[in-house]
């Protein structure tokens, strides 16, 4: 799964690290903060926002899955969109 366009900073730091997907980029950060690494405190803030949004993404989209929904949803990563706005599928989750 591929890290989204819309973030950015999260992207960049991807190709700069290397990091293949967007599952690989939240796992590194992860072990960087819970194993206290010094290169955490280096990171630009705009990518840890980025990995955090991306984070709650994922958790809502399986949470809506459990439930068995599978219509459309406000998709919180294209940012902030007014109430009623436009909508997207739920993505198919492997």
């Amino acid at each position: 799964m591929g890290i989204p366009t819309h973030l950015k900073a999260l992207r960049q730091l991807a190709k700069k690290e290397g990091w293949q997907d967007a599952p690989q980029a939240l796992s590194s950060l992860r072990n960087e903060l819970a194993h206290l690494r010094p290169e955490a405190g280096q990171r630009p803030p705009k990518a840890w926002i980025d990995a955090w949004r991306l984070s709650v993404w994922y958790c809502e989209v399986v949470i809506l899955a459990w439930l068995g929904y599978g219509g459309h949803y406000l998709n919180r990563l294209r940012g902030p969109v007014p109430l009623g706005g436009p909508t997207e599928p739920l993505p198919v989750l492997p």
